[in-house]
């Protein structure tokens, strides 16, 4: 398992996993999701893009995917 903040080396994984951070009531907790196909995309778009995703950051995650 890695654990990484890089498109680059999260675009090579088989298995992906989204894991967001929540506060709640001064608790802090996590969830953990499993992501694939669309979301995997977006999701790497959003790591090379920041939270504003462009067509061009879709893109570039894509053969970022495929390579």
């Amino acid at each position: 398992m890695v654990v990484t903040h890089s498109p680059q080396v999260a675009s090579l994984g088989v298995h992906h996993f989204l894991v967001k951070k929540k506060l709640l009531n001064n608790i802090t907790s996590i969830d953990v999701v499993k992501i694939d196909g669309h979301d995997k995309t977006n999701e790497i778009a959003r790591m090379l893009s920041g939270k504003q995703i462009t067509n061009e950051a879709i893109e570039a995650a894509k053969k970022l995917i495929e390579s």
